[in-house]
């Protein structure tokens, strides 16, 4: 016989016994504490116990006489027994379909949501005074076949229970292929809220019903299920496998499976595979493969397929292809990944869209997200930069000068050179369309041009957006540069020579109602007086005319010129270019001058002036000087009264490009210098390449 439980806060105990042939009346009760409880009411087949204000702790049984008869071999149970106590503490069960499902009224059918293969919650709430928390809730399903089911029912707010910690406990089963009742055994064991320590064990029976519902096609899908993965209740076929997982639809709808999604748990093996390897396909965590995504690039009349698979997996691969990204794949290659891409003919101006899924070690993959390409005799956008024509992306007027860096080479960073098929054909850039709105609203094409001017908008920061296309129709992703709009910078006054001193005014020599500083080189004795409102510091010498030193620096592209010797002004301006140039003009005597430039490295490739060379507009030789991180350039030259001369860096570089395995198509082109170092890398050469 069982023993029975009761807690402390229990008001009554009810017990009842019956039997199919043992004398039950010969039974008595035991209290924890050895008294001994006769029968309320008893009968030879039956007996009732009733006690009020029962002891806490462990009840027994006792025979009246020492010995009944033993059961017959084959004989069911003898004594059934069933327990109640009258007490705060109670517990609530419930079991139902997690969703109901729309009810289309077609032909009468149910439409409840009570259907084969629907997910049942399980809930249960222990309480006394308040829900009993940290409790175990367990529930034993048992459905029609007499199949039983543990599940574990938990407080966690992720097994549709209600929240965390709020006391509603509760799982999802799943378990429901067959149609009929499913009986649930839920059983719960807490610590009492009113009594401290005390133990709480309850057990609740509850019970679901499943039906099979209608099915129009008579298939053996209902037509609920159908609907919910198709348009109509007969929209899938039982036989065919939608999502090529190995599973039919059939096969799917018995396994609870996603009969459109491969991987129905998301963890990387298809569900056919985790089922041959008697596996849950509903859990991620004992997948055994991941998927890979191939490179796929178009070609001509081909298009060009990277597995990307670690050799070291001796993966099998399955490559399919489709004209469209939802279309229907039909099988390109299987066999064992390779490190050499795969050259799949395929027609020119028609979209190809390949997927592919792996196996390794008897596990096969899910597939992976098709990617769709255009084989095209010229597959390839043109490669475009922009940047402004001083360099960076500071200016200090909204009058902008734009420089559209773009090639109609594949970007090898984008495309590696084993990726590239070498009889594709690339076309000339046709046209662009610029705007400082990223709709492009009020936009149209126009001829492309690798410089632009154009007004940006008044400002802090805004933007310029190129779209570029190429005679072939390829048009890249539209290009933005963001410009901001800042100040011109206020420089610093620069030392002035003054013969002689003289009064207010703005005149050399006279100053502006208050001299804020005075300071004296005791080296050379020349003495430097602040003149803040003229905005000028004024040197003075015992020795008039004597030799004037200035510089200045440019501070949007960093390069510096310096003058010394006769010379009244000196200043660096840009040419209609947008490159750096200074101007020098003599003083009232003439006489000769140093002029030199000193330009940062990373301003001007420093291979595309060697010594000497000639790159003044006036056509006067300069010398170089290296230093770290720049170069200076040096000319000692004669200035005339009154007379101008302008020296020029140019940044613009001629020279021959050789297009990655087509050196029959070189061409002679003309790029802003700091392009030189990467077309350099390539192949290309300085010069214009022979024979044009």
């Amino acid at each position: 016989m069982p023993a029975l439980h009761v807690e402390p806060m229990a008001s009554e105990l009810l017990v009842s016994v019956s039997s199919a042939r043992d004398p039950v009346h010969m039974l008595q009760l035991v209290s924890p504490s050895a008294v001994v409880v006769e029968a309320a009411s008893a009968s030879a087949r039956a007996a009732a116990f009733r006690v009020a204000s029962p002891e806490a702790g462990t009840w027994t049984w006792k025979l009246k006489t020492p010995t009944l008869p033993p059961p017959a071999p084959g004989d069911p149970p003898a004594v059934f027994v069933e327990q109640a106590v009258r007490s705060p503490a109670r517990l609530y069960a419930e079991a139902d379909v997690l969703a109901a499902w729309p009810s289309p009224a077609q032909g009468g059918a149910y439409e409840d949501g009570r259907f084969v293969s629907a997910d049942v919650a399980i809930r249960a709430l222990l309480a006394d005074a308040a829900p009993i928390l940290g409790a175990t809730v367990t529930a034993k399903v048992r459905d029609p076949v007499g199949v039983n089911t543990m599940v574990t029912l938990r407080d966690d707010g992720k097994h549709a229970d209600s929240a965390k910690g709020d006391g509603v406990y509760g799982a999802l089963f799943t378990g429901t292929a067959w149609p009929g009742v499913y009986a649930v055994y839920v059983s719960a064991e807490g610590k009492s809220n009113v009594v401290q320590g005390a133990i709480v064990w309850r057990e609740r029976h509850v019970a679901f019903a499943l039906h099979s519902g209608a099915d129009d096609d008579g298939d053996r899908l209902p037509n609920w299920y159908e609907r919910q993965h198709s348009t109509s209740p007969t929209g899938l076929l039982a036989s065919t496998d939608d999502d090529g997982d190995g599973l039919t639809n059939l096969q799917e709808y018995a396994a609870h499976t996603q009969p459109l999604v491969a991987d129905s748990d998301g963890g990387g093996e298809s569900d056919g595979s985790e089922l041959a390897a008697r596996l849950d396909p509903l859990d991620p965590r004992d997948d055994r493969a991941s998927v890979f995504t191939p490179r796929i690039v178009p070609g001509n009349v081909k298009a060009l397929v990277d597995f990307q698979v670690p050799r070291s997996l001796a993966a099998q691969v399955e490559l399919q292809r489709a004209s469209a990204r939802d279309g229907v794949f039909s099988r390109r290659y299987l066999g064992p990944s390779s490190e050499a891409p795969l050259s799949d003919p395929a027609p020119n101006d028609a979209q190809a869209c390949y997927r592919m899924r792996t196996t390794v070690a008897g596990a096969t993959s899910d597939w992976s997200e098709p990617d769709c390409v255009l084989p095209r005799r010229d597959p390839f956008a043109p490669d475009v930069t922009l940047s402004l024509a001083q360099g960076g992306s500071i200016t200090t007027t909204r009058e902008i000068g734009l420089r559209i860096d773009a090639s109609e080479s594949p970007n090898p960073d984008l495309y590696p050179e084993r990726l590239v098929d070498t009889e594709t054909q690339a076309s000339e850039l046709a046209d662009m369309m610029v705007s400082t709105r990223a709709d492009f609203l009020g936009a149209s094409y126009q001829p492309f041009r690798a410089r632009l001017s154009l007004v940006a908008p008044n400002t802090p920061r805004s933007a310029v957006y190129v779209k570029v296309r190429d005679s072939a129709g390829n048009e890249p992703e539209p290009q933005d540069l963001l410009v901001r709009l800042v100040d011109p910078p206020q420089l610093e006054p620069v030392p002035e020579f003054i013969g002689k001193l003289g009064g207010y005014g703005s005149e050399p020599g006279q100053f502006n109602f208050q001299v804020t500083g005075v300071a004296v080189d005791e080296g050379t004795g020349e003495v430097f007086v602040s003149d803040p409102r003229n905005a000028r510091i004024c040197r003075f010498d015992r020795e008039i005319w004597r030799p004037l030193v200035r510089s200045t620096v440019d501070p949007t592209t960093g390069i510096q010129a310096r003058a010394t010797g006769d010379v009244a002004t000196l200043s660096l301006t840009a040419n209609a270019d947008g490159e750096p140039e200074a101007s020098v003009t003599a003083g009232t005597a003439g006489g000769t001058s140093l002029v030199s430039f000193t330009v940062p490295t990373t301003a001007l490739d420093t291979e595309l002036c060697p010594t000497p060379c000639t790159i003044a507009e006036n056509g006067v030789g300069l010398s170089t000087t290296r230093t770290a991180g720049s170069v200076v350039y040096s000319a000692q030259t004669s200035f005339a009264p009154g007379e101008r001369k302008v020296f020029a860096l140019t940044t613009d570089v001629t020279l021959c490009h050789v297009p990655p395995g087509k050196p029959k198509k070189r061409h002679s082109i003309v790029v802003d210098a700091p392009a030189w170092p990467a077309h350099r890398a390539h192949g290309d050469y300085l010069g214009r390449c022979l024979g044009g």
